[in-house]
């Protein structure tokens, strides 16, 4: 039954809450190093992703190089077969036959050539071939690579050609015919058929990844190989990656085909001036990756929180010990007692704390020397108080009492009716006189306390307050109130007392309850109206300040008791003051 100790202000607002202790060192230790941390690991992960991405581009630019390389020698062993074989003589004769032989006699080593093999004098018209079956004429659109191959002695690789009389297109190798003073006298052509993909064998037998492909573009744009059987001969130059390659470029880039990512490898092949290209999924090469990357988030996000944590608990060693230092001054400024504070591990707080010790001892010694000088100068009062009703009871009850009677017989004995009534208003006066200094003496010197005791007391005093100002006071006892003291019953009697005189004076109110309540520990007394209420004081400095000098005396004579004093109030609601004492 013991109340609660004075409470300290506590912040509820986001406000107070924001400016902290704990909240400002959350901010300014751990949130910089949470964002240091973030930072880091966004830097991380973008580096992570720069140097993969540039990994995965040069990959590929180098498998693009190394494949146009293969195809480049490939295509130029095709231009070997065709050079060695214009050196026989037996292509310079004039004779058909002969020359047909000759080509009969290299049919193996032309094999390749699925689209025929042609002989063109030195004026470009044919003259022999060793064509399939419903091939008659030499490809046509041949002029500009059989300039090519006379004005510089060297083979020549042509673009897709388009031939009006068949549904598919070819392409041409163009390799001179020597005469004998070294001149050119005709050119030896080698036909691929479009449709037969042969030149796709060699692109297929690439392997590009788990899932990549690789298709090959003339001077044009144009796919003289591509897995999509449809793209054949199709204009390519839409694509940015065809455009880059057919100005000799070789590289590789990122971008966007369709929903996914897919890196583009490029690189021109020499021997024909063509373009190949290389196609993967930026997913597929990044798979075997990819968990590496996350077990490294993953570590750095256990970094960051054990950061956190490690820093939290710093903080923790700084802010535990100022809030129970805080609270402790707190209750050292509402007056109640204040235990050892505990400084913690750190040297400043430790000085901190005994600074804070040695001053609530001081505190709590002139409290103490205070608490004697009031104790004494309260039993001064009482002494006093005594003295003053004892001396108004004996001394000026008995006067008037005396001249109250006086009164009574001269009005006996006069005569004259005007004379009477004059005496007998003054003799009234007189006996209102002595009943108001009885009262007086009585609440000096409270000899109903002492005859009677503390519960008849204190409904003496309840019935006085209804009597004088109407206010019905609802006492209520619970316990058996033994082992109290005089002093104690008496200041109990006082602070109850002093208490409803400020229930008649400041409340305001209409009625009051009371409850005198003891057990083991103490004995409470408890007295809630229902007035004007206050606004509550945090110390005694509040109550002096305000002019609340009564509430002052209450909490000094609870304090030099050893007990405590409560008080519950806000405007509009009432007031209740507890007072416990312990026995």
């Amino acid at each position: 039954m013991k109340p609660a100790a004075d409470r300290a202000h506590s912040p509820h607002s986001l406000s107070d809450r924001l400016n902290s202790l704990r909240v400002q060192a959350v901010l300014w230790l751990l949130l910089p190093f949470a964002l240091l941390l973030l930072i880091i690991l966004a830097v991380t992960t973008l580096a992570y992703q720069q140097v993969v991405n540039s990994l995965i581009i040069a990959r590929d630019r180098e498998i693009a190089v190394v494949a146009a390389e293969r195809i480049s020698e490939k295509l130029q062993n095709y231009a070997d077969i065709l050079t060695v074989l214009g050196n026989d003589p037996g292509l310079r004769a004039d004779d058909e036959a002969r020359r047909l032989a000759v080509l009969r006699g290299a049919s193996e080593q032309l094999a390749p050539f699925d689209g025929g093999v042609f002989i063109l004098d030195a004026s470009g018209q044919l003259v022999a071939s060793l064509a399939p079956a419903g091939v008659k004429q030499a490809p046509v659109n041949l002029e500009p690579y059989f300039r090519s191959v006379r004005t510089l002695q060297v083979p020549a690789f042509s673009d897709i050609l388009d031939q009006p009389d068949q549904a598919d297109s070819v392409l041409a190798v163009l390799a001179p015919i020597g005469g004998s003073t070294g001149d050119v006298v005709g050119a030896l052509v080698g036909v691929f058929q479009l449709k037969n993909q042969q030149l796709g064998g060699d692109i297929q037998r690439l392997r590009i990844g788990e899932r990549g492909l690789a298709y090959l573009v003339d001077r044009q744009g144009r796919a003289i190989y591509h897995p999509d059987a449809s793209l054949l001969g199709q204009d390519l130059r839409r694509e940015a990656v065809v455009q880059r390659v057919l100005q000799g470029d070789h590289n590789a880039l990122v971008a966007t085909a369709g929903d996914e990512q897919v890196v583009y490898g490029y690189a021109s092949v020499a021997a024909s001036g063509w373009g190949l290209i290389t196609r993967e999924s930026f997913a597929t090469l990044t798979a075997p990756v990819r968990p590496y990357l996350g077990t490294a988030l993953l570590v750095l996000g256990l970094g960051l929180l054990l950061g956190l944590f490690w820093l939290a608990l710093g903080a923790q060693r700084i802010t535990e010990p100022i809030n129970r230092l805080a609270a402790q001054a707190v209750r050292l400024a509402a007056g109640a007692e204040v235990t050892h504070v505990d400084g913690g591990a750190i040297r400043e707080l430790q000085t901190l704390a005994q600074a804070f010790d040695d001053m609530a001892q001081q505190v709590a010694g002139s409290r103490a020397a205070q608490r004697s000088y009031v104790a004494a100068l309260t039993r001064t009062q009482e002494d006093e108080r005594r003295r003053i009703a004892r001396e108004l009871h004996d001394g000026t009850v008995q006067a008037l009492v005396a001249i109250g009677r006086r009164l009574e017989y001269l009005e006996g004995s006069a005569q004259n009716p005007e004379l009477v009534g004059q005496l007998a208003a003054l003799r009234q006066e007189v006996g209102a006189a002595a009943a108001e200094v009885r009262r007086f003496s009585h609440e000096l010197r409270p000899l109903v306390l002492e005859d009677l005791g503390l519960t008849p007391a204190l409904r003496y005093l309840a019935n006085q307050l209804h009597e004088q100002h109407g206010i019905l006071v609802t006492l209520t006892v619970r316990g058996a109130l033994r082992g109290l003291t005089g002093d104690q019953e008496l200041a109990l009697f006082r602070i109850f007392q002093e208490t409803l005189t400020n229930v008649a004076k400041h409340a305001q109110a209409t009625g009051a309850s009371a409850l005198l309540e003891s057990d083991a520990e103490g004995v409470l007394l408890q007295v809630s109206d229902n007035g004007r209420g206050f606004t509550q004081a945090l110390s005694t400095d509040d109550f002096a300040r305000r002019g609340h000098f009564g509430l002052i005396g209450i909490q000094e004579r609870a304090q030099r008791l050893g007990g405590r004093l409560e008080i519950e109030s806000q405007p509009g609601q009432g007031a209740t003051v507890r007072v416990w004492l312990p026995v």
